[in-house]
């Protein structure tokens, strides 16, 4: 999408249409990506209904949820207060590689690399943000020709590609963006860059690894009582009532209640002790489901455009 004045174009943002892991059936989600401003024109409110359009555009294709990277801190304070955006936990690091092998996948192999790496995410069990194959393909492109980057694949021996290692190489340090395979694979693998360099290892992991975790990215719920079924589900122990209130989408609206892996939906007017609390936003929803369950609610975030390294 663009912002023009004139013929000039002083705004631009994207917002491709990938899938989100969490429980049975992947839900269709956006990822709002390379979110810029002309220097010129910044400090307009330009990026606001560019970005309020991409979300009803989001929302309208089926997507329920929204997520995005933001490439600086200061822009976590903007996207919650301009989209309803809220942090949450991505990935974890560590410099230990027991973490790292730890992490494993199961026993998938496959002729190409987007097609190993399709296959690997679709067996994901963890709530996970899914690429399409198209991303994949620029991903992959990317690691094998840009100078800083490095892609490494490891191969059965009849030839089919069963792990990969996405290495960020650094003055100081070498990064193990993404690591796949089993764990003798994963041992294979960064037994080749170790060989190769002396430079320390620091590793993103899944967020359900080992590790330090970090909330990189942010998530703005566009359907409410789709995205609350399924979580209620993954989570069956989440218990919360509360009133959500929308100004994009009123039709979210409601009086939730969440227990014993259910959804209701409450009349407004209804009394006594099962009546909400709580009047939640959509940024203070994610808080709000987090305390609810007593741990961050996390999403595996990997290998996606403008990840901050």
């Amino acid at each position: 999408m663009l912002a023009e004045e004139g013929s000039n174009a002083i705004g631009h943002l994207q917002f491709p249409k990938l899938a989100l892991s969490l429980g049975e059936e992947p839900l269709p989600a956006g990822y709002v990506v390379a979110v810029c401003t002309h220097p010129d024109h910044r400090g307009n409110g330009i990026m606001r209904p560019l970005l309020h359009e991409a979300l009803r555009r989001e929302k309208a294709r089926g997507d329920v949820a929204s997520v995005l990277l933001p490439a600086e801190d200061w822009l976590f304070r903007y996207y919650t207060s301009v989209g309803g955006y809220a942090p949450i936990v991505n990935r974890a690091r560590s410099r230990r590689p027991e973490d790292a092998l730890r992490e494993e996948d199961p026993p998938v192999a496959a002729p190409s690399l987007v097609d190993y790496l399709l296959e690997v995410e679709a067996s994901q069990q963890t709530p996970s943000l899914l690429h399409s194959r198209a991303f994949w393909e620029i991903i992959t492109q990317d690691f094998e020709r840009e100078e800083e980057l490095a892609l490494q694949i490891h191969r059965t021996e009849s030839g089919l590609i069963d792990g990969a290692l996405f290495l960020v190489k650094g003055e100081s340090e070498l990064l193990v963006q993404a690591l796949y395979g089993m764990r003798p694979v994963r041992e294979a693998l960064l037994a080749e860059v170790t060989g190769e360099s002396k430079l320390p290892l620091t590793y993103l992991l899944r967020p359900s690894g080992g590790g330090i975790p970090e909330a990189r990215a942010m998530m703005r719920v566009l359907d409410a009582p789709r995205f609350l079924e399924a979580l209620a589900k993954y989570y069956p122990e989440l218990t919360i009532s509360f009133t959500y209130r929308d100004e994009l989408f009123p039709e979210n609206d409601g009086d939730y209640l969440i227990s014993a892996g259910q959804v209701e939906r409450l009349p407004r007017d209804e009394e006594g002790k099962s009546a909400p609390k709580k009047c939640l936003s959509p940024a203070e929803l994610i808080a709000a489901l987090s305390d609810a369950l007593g741990r961050p609610l996390a999403c595996s975030m990997r290998l996606l455009f403008e990840d901050p390294y």
